[in-house]
């Protein structure tokens, strides 16, 4: 990025939709040092949307079939997320969590356990 006169130290905004369910916790966690390591100005923010690590743990009946339904289409969740903070190894602070249902107005088990959160360099 730097060689295309990308810079560290401007403000940025990252979005990390739709890819955190899809990998390890492991991944996840050397994913989010990576992009604090590019995202270097205190006003920068990374978007991140994330489900639950108790969801995919317990599911209750409508998460369950939300969930079999996207491993039948070839896309299965491998790991739900509570604190995306520690699991960067502190380099970012969570700015804001907010789930489907509050954003949404809907009041069910699979809205409450999609999270957006918005985190900011340490």
């Amino acid at each position: 990025l730097q060689a295309l006169g990308f810079d560290r130290g401007a403000a940025t905004l990252i979005v990390l939709e739709g890819v955190c369910m899809y990998l390890t916790l492991a991944e996840t966690g050397e994913l989010l040092c990576r992009l604090a390591d590019v995202a270097r100005c205190d006003d920068s923010r990374l978007w991140v949307d994330h489900i639950t690590a108790a969801t995919l743990a317990a599911p209750d009946r409508e998460s369950k079939h939300f969930l079999d339904t996207m491993a039948r289409m070839g896309e299965p969740f491998i790991s739900g997320v509570d604190d995306l903070s520690s699991m960067a190894g502190h380099r970012w602070l969570i700015e804001s969590v907010a789930s489907a249902g509050e954003v949404l107005h809907a009041d069910d088990a699979l809205h409450a356990a999609y999270r957006f959160s918005v985190l900011r360099p340490t």
